[in-house]
């Protein structure tokens, strides 16, 4: 016995036996389509967030109003104040929170 502690493998490696595997199995799809940590942004009300790769993150948004129907999803209601004039953002906003929703609101 050498004394040497195993080396532990990292995320990192498994990303690069993972890479190697599927370049294997999938010989056509080639390195350049096999992407790793990127980067993805969403929009949730007003508010766009970018997640980085490796970020752990956490960000909440409110609906106004949900209704439901049979416990599931039929519409979110996204409230402005009575002299607001309603803007494309606003229903932009209450499209995030659908999108958000186990099965999305048909009707926002």
């Amino acid at each position: 016995m050498t004394g040497k502690v195993p080396k532990k493998q990292t995320e990192s490696d498994l990303e690069t036996a993972i890479s190697a595997a599927i370049e294997i199995a999938f010989p056509r799809l080639g390195a350049a389509n096999i992407k790793h940590q990127i980067e993805f942004t969403i929009r949730l009300g007003h508010a766009t967030i970018t997640t980085k790769g490796r970020e752990s993150w956490i960000k909440r948004g409110r609906a106004d109003i949900l209704l439901t129907l049979n416990c599931k999803p039929l519409a979110i209601l996204e409230l402005k104040k009575h002299d607001a004039p309603l803007m494309a953002n606003d229903g932009e906003q209450g499209l995030s929170y659908a999108r958000l929703l186990p099965v999305m609101a048909p009707f926002v």
